[in-house]
């Protein structure tokens, strides 16, 4: 079965008024002891697959857990134990096809799994009801122990056990708000292996996804979102957790410039308000854009400096406020804004059959004329305009991207190859741009910048000349 459950962390400064809290709604307290096992290469954790066997008070049970296609669900199956275990037991997943499918290389090299790590949790587990819904509270309180270390857990967990997501994240929600509760879709067996491995874990990338011709307009862009609710959320809890490095900020950026462009190229495809979504979208995308622009800056352009013998090789630092990117993902306002989009992603729909592929292509050809018609006198564009233009690029390869399954692959796939070259370029220029503005601000301060503000706008000229010819090309080769 498949089981909707949303994990948080507790700030420090709140641990004991939220446990406080809990402790007067009488829940029901558990301890659990729990080890994990993988092989010693830890094959079943590459592949975000946990194993363990748990001792809940008397009763022994063994779980396997996988990732699902859903954002706020993941594959569980889970087994009460006879007796108390000696050892694994794989032989009850060779009659379980998903168990089966998931541990096949395991199964079939009959490799000794051990065991890698363990949990020792005190939980205390309540029920809530909303509307027609019961929503599980569970609070673990304990250790996470490897061979050589061990960290302090202290998370809530509410899981959907009947009823609707929307009243999951209603339930959840006065938490936050009141406990600065902040998302983490690293499950405890991840944040083990990591911690065994001495490694921040690795940054998600975005997943293929196929749309059906079947679908309704509506379960389209729902689907959509939580695509990229699976490329943003394990982004932005490393980064709420402060173990996160530059790629995974630059994956999370992909991953809300993709949210956006879904819900501004096919927003009438639903009758929900999209307009707070795409501001808070737009500023979040903003306060994470400082650093990670700067950086990209740095890797592309000083090479070219160094190449030319500029006599400086550094560029200006962005004069604006430094933002720290934990403490952003672990506001109250971001949490919401991420239960907001999983409700709309999960939520049921009313089954209307629309003809995608049509609508689609209306949005597509729509992108592409205004596309060309900029091209035709891209010369003459403003620098804004030329931006501007950069952005409609990205927005129509998303476009396309999304619209998987409901036109040929190769198709799609000439098409992408032909705007390739048109989004590198405008690219290109962007960022000459970006830097030309932070080498004005500090040049009359730091005259030794003359040479790369010249530098810059001799290198801007050229790439305006490709980037037309480059455009023609588009124009007269690519048509939808």
């Amino acid at each position: 079965m498949s089981e909707i459950e949303l994990k948080f962390q507790i700030p420090t400064s709140q641990r004991n008024a939220l446990t406080a809290a809990i402790l007067q709604m009488q829940p029901t307290s558990v301890a659990l002891v729990a080890h994990y096992y993988d092989t010693p290469t830890l094959s079943l954790a590459e592949q975000h697959i946990s194993l363990r066997q748990r001792l809940e008070d008397r009763v022994w049970k063994q779980t396997l857990k996988a990732p699902s296609p859903q954002a706020a669900k993941r594959l569980e199956i889970d087994i009460t134990l006879a007796q108390v275990p000696k050892k694994l037991d794989l032989n009850c997943y060779r009659q379980h096809p998903q168990a089966k499918a998931l541990l096949k290389p395991v199964l079939k090299k009959k490799s000794m799994l051990a065991r890698q790590l363990s949990t020792d949790v005190k939980r205390h587990v309540l029920e809530q009801q909303h509307h027609n819904s019961c929503i599980e509270i569970a609070l673990d309180q304990g250790w996470l122990i490897t061979p050589h270390k061990r960290t302090k857990i202290s998370e809530i967990e509410f899981e959907l056990k009947s009823g609707q997501v929307p009243d999951l994240i209603a339930i959840i929600r006065p938490w936050v708000e009141q406990y600065a509760l902040y998302l983490d879709t690293q499950s405890k067996a991840e944040r083990g292996y990591a911690l065994l491995q001495n490694q921040a874990e690795a940054a998600t990338y975005q997943s293929a996804y196929v749309l059906k011709p079947s679908q309704s307009s509506e379960q389209a862009l729902r689907s959509m979102v939580n695509q990229c609710l699976q490329h943003a959320l394990p982004n932005a809890s490393a980064i709420a957790r402060d173990n996160y490095h530059a790629e995974h900020v630059h994956q999370l950026r992909v991953a809300i410039r993709r949210l956006r462009t879904a819900f501004k190229s096919f927003r009438d495809w639903t009758n929900a308000d999209l307009t707070l979504w795409q501001q808070q979208l737009k500023t979040l995308f903003q306060q994470l854009g400082a650093t990670r622009d700067q950086d990209a800056l740095t890797e592309s352009l000083i090479p070219q400096l160094q190449q030319a013998g500029s006599p400086i090789l550094k560029l200006p630092q962005n004069a604006g406020k430094s933002v720290n990117l934990s403490r952003l993902l672990q506001a109250p306002s971001t949490t919401l804004l991420w239960l907001e989009l999983i409700a709309f992603s999960q939520s049921p729909v009313h089954q209307k059959v629309d003809p995608l592929p049509k609508l689609a292509r209306q949005r597509i050809v729509k992108l592409q004329d205004q596309i060309m018609h900029q091209a035709a006198q891209f010369m003459d564009l403003s620098i804004e305009e030329k931006h501007h233009l950069r952005k409609r690029v990205k927005q129509l390869r998303y476009s396309l991207e999304f619209s998987r399954g409901l036109f040929k692959d190769k198709t799609l796939k000439a098409y992408l190859t032909a705007l390739k070259p048109v989004q590198q370029v405008l690219g290109e220029f962007n960022d000459l741009s970006v830097a030309e503005t932070l080498v004005c601000t500090v040049i009359e301060k730091e005259p030794r910048y003359w040479f790369i503000l010249g530098w810059l706008r001799a290198q801007q000229q050229q790439v305006l000349a490709r980037a037309a010819l480059v455009l023609q090309q588009f124009s007269t080769q690519a048509k939808f």
